[in-house]
């Protein structure tokens, strides 16, 4: 066999490989890349309730889907430090900071016309904070019911324990 039968007979092999290799490639990044869009569509859609469920499952997605992002986690960081401390005064300070986590989600996908004031703009209906309000206080009445019952509960308890001592 002359040379350039073995370079046929390699790329008849090599090529099948290859086109898997290539094929496998593409597709993990077509799975990355809609799981980021994904992450980032759930976070865009519940920035107005940022005390949802689906938005905090996906705030802390992001270290794991963007993982190769370094530019997404700095921002990542930097919001959840502004999380973390509490107070009206900060309350500026974390808005600034998820936003620009969005802002640079948002660039990282590509997504050049998506700026700090559409992301700023989410749509809550008066609905939906009337109702978050309103469940607020409902918890908040539930509590002060229960730990009322605690109390008498308690204070039965020892007058039940004075007569028993009496008798």
């Amino acid at each position: 066999m002359e040379f350039k039968d073995w370079i046929s007979v390699i790329a008849i092999i090599a090529s099948p490989l290859i086109a898997v290799w290539v094929t496998m490639r593409v597709e993990i990044y077509r799975q990355r890349r809609r799981e980021q869009m994904e992450l980032f569509k759930t976070l865009m859609s519940q920035r107005g309730l940022a005390a949802s469920y689906a938005w905090l499952n996906a705030i802390n997605s992001i270290s794991v889907i963007f993982y190769d992002k370094k530019d997404v986690l700095t921002a990542l960081a930097c919001f959840l430090d502004a999380a973390k401390v509490s107070g009206t005064d900060n309350l500026t300070d974390f808005e600034n900071k998820r936003i620009k986590l969005l802002e640079v989600m948002a660039t990282s996908l590509n997504y050049t016309n998506i700026d700090w004031e559409q992301i700023r703009g989410a749509y809550v209906p008066v609905w939906v904070t009337q109702e978050i309000e309103f469940n607020t206080k409902m918890r908040e009445a539930n509590l002060a019911f229960a730990n009322q019952l605690i109390a008498q509960s308690k204070h039965q308890g020892m007058a039940e324990d004075a007569v028993k001592k009496d008798a």
